[in-house]
């Protein structure tokens, strides 16, 4: 499954607090955080395309694209984790694998993706590199907009805090 949380790229944030609640997490386990439903939805209809699923070739693909050592056997191994009995990933599953959310340690992978020069911070220029790997295309200017409406410190980098503020939301805990 943490894998598959490399589909998700973005989420909608509501709040998030840095500093101590992160310190703790570490200390008494990673807490999940919720996934935007709208935003999981994009995502996915993007990947599955006009077929509305999304297959073991398309997943192997975007593996690969994303530098997944052995993608193929790696797209397998997530197909089988969903328990999809016809091979693909619908919808329902796909929002299924993110109904508790995402670990901390998820949204830190995401983040290595994306810091394609492995400094711990993410630049125009590696969104933009990240983005053509994916066969999207941003010219430099919509990059550093991108970057300059998540930068909150104004260095003009997005660092793990900006990303986490980007990307997550705290579960919601059910009402007893």
């Amino acid at each position: 499954m943490s894998q598959l949380s490399l589909l998700s790229f973005k989420y909608n944030l509501t709040k998030w607090r840095p500093g101590r609640e992160r310190q703790l997490s570490d200390l008494i386990g990673e807490p999940n955080y919720e996934p935007d439903r709208k935003e999981l939805e994009r995502v996915f209809y993007k990947i599955a395309g006009s077929e509305k699923k999304i297959r073991y070739k398309e997943l192997k693909e975007l593996l690969t694209k994303l530098g997944v050592a052995n993608a193929a056997a790696e797209a397998r191994r997530m197909i089988k984790a969903i328990g999809s009995k016809d091979k693909v990933i619908d919808l329902e599953c796909f929002l299924d694998v993110h109904k508790n959310g995402v670990m901390l340690r998820e949204i830190r992978h995401a983040f290595s993706v994306f810091d394609r020069d492995k400094d711990g911070r993410l630049s125009a220029e590696d969104i933009q590199k990240t983005f053509s790997m994916l066969g999207e295309s941003y010219d430099l200017k919509e990059c550093e907009r991108m970057v300059k409406q998540i930068d909150r410190n104004h260095d003009k980098y997005v660092d793990m805090d900006d990303f986490m503020l980007m990307m997550t939301r705290p579960v919601k805990k059910a009402k007893t």
